[in-house]
């Protein structure tokens, strides 16, 4: 009979002080990479199918967009309002949710990394809900209820 073996899961973990996010094989609890991304990143979340994960660098005003298969950084980082911190994605995958200060959200369109512009009062609802995958406590509390374009 065949070893059934684990699948690997990988974590991604901000690492505010070195500007960097460690990828930690979830199975050996062994960090197998780390990657370089914006000053003081604080949030990070991942697309649903796990192919990119988006990090908020707060001191850089950015995002950066990670591959997740060769776990480098793609394309330039997308410049933020102001202090981004919180970050959470639709359960479709198709927009990332940006908290910034002060008091600003900002829309990412996962399809082109470029920001859409705020999301109206109809698109997020500050009720608490599991639908909307998040990085950061900033955002535990949002919930996406749609997007209209």
């Amino acid at each position: 009979m065949p070893k059934k073996t684990r699948k690997h899961f990988f974590a991604y973990v901000t690492n505010n002080g070195s500007a960097t996010v460690s990828v930690i094989d979830t199975v050996t609890n062994t960090v197998v990479a780390t990657i370089p991304v914006g000053l003081a990143p604080n949030g990070v979340v991942l697309t649903p199918d796990g192919k990119f994960a988006y990090v908020a660098n707060w001191s850089s005003n950015t995002v950066s967009v990670i591959d997740t298969t060769t776990k480098t950084v793609v394309g330039s980082p997308i410049p933020i309002v102001s202090a981004p911190q919180g970050i959470g994605i639709t359960p479709d995958g198709k927009s990332v949710y940006v908290t910034a200060e002060p008091n600003a959200v900002v829309v990412i369109d996962t399809a082109t990394n470029a920001i859409v512009g705020p999301p109206s009062p109809l698109e997020i609802a500050l009720l608490g809900s599991p639908s909307l995958q998040t990085g950061n406590t900033h955002m535990s509390r949002m919930r996406v209820l749609a997007r209209s374009r």
